[in-house]
Formats: structure tokens, C-alpha cells, sequence
């Protein structure tokens, strides 16, 4: 892995720590709607636990990624995500044969 200076650390602590905090509300809220009004949006328990911490892991991955959590400052995210989102769409199938 490669050195990381004070800022990528910062930002990846502080996305954690985002992410954390969007865990921790939506379960809260999920708990009280749950208890108040007898809702269970997907068919089980663990199913709504699996799906907010998704969105919470997904939360930290994109901002870390997008505010430069692991790129140094003279990089520019931009241009790499450009030539991935351009690798995948050629590696994408264009056509299914039946």
C-alpha cells in the first residue's frame, strides 16, 4: 500500500466516520417506524440492516474516492475515472447471442 499523507487520512477517517453516523440514524429511524406503525419494508430484518449499511459503505467509497482519499494532490481523479468508466464500457457485452 502506498504512503498515505495527512489528507487522504483525514478524508478517509472523516468519510468513516460519515458513514458511520448514517448507520447508526437510519437504524434509529428504521427501529421507530418499524416499532410505530408495524412496517417492514423488505422481507426480513436482516435484509433492511444488509441494505443500510450498503448504502452507508457506498456513501464512504464514493466521497473518499471523489475527494481524493486516495489519490495525492497532483492527481487528478477525474481523468482515472474517465479511463475506468471507458474500460468497462469496452469490456461490456454489446450484443447476447441467443
Amino acid at each position: 500500500m502506498k504512503y498515505l499523507d495527512e489528507y487522504q487520512k483525514f478524508m478517509r477517517y472523516k468519510y468513516g466516520h460519515h458513514a458511520f453516523a448514517i448507520v447508526l440514524t437510519l437504524t434509529i429511524l428504521n427501529m421507530i417506524i418499524s416499532s410505530a406503525y408495524d412496517i417492514q419494508w423488505a422481507q426480513t430484518k436482516e435484509i433492511e440492516s444488509m441494505v443500510i449499511m450498503v448504502l452507508a459503505v457506498f456513501y464512504a467509497i464514493i466521497m473518499s474516492i471523489y475527494r481524493g482519499a486516495y489519490f495525492a494532490k497532483w492527481e487528478n481523479p477525474i481523468f482515472y475515472s474517465i479511463i475506468f468508466l471507458s474500460k468497462i464500457a469496452d469490456s461490456s457485452p454489446t450484443s447476447y447471442e441467443v
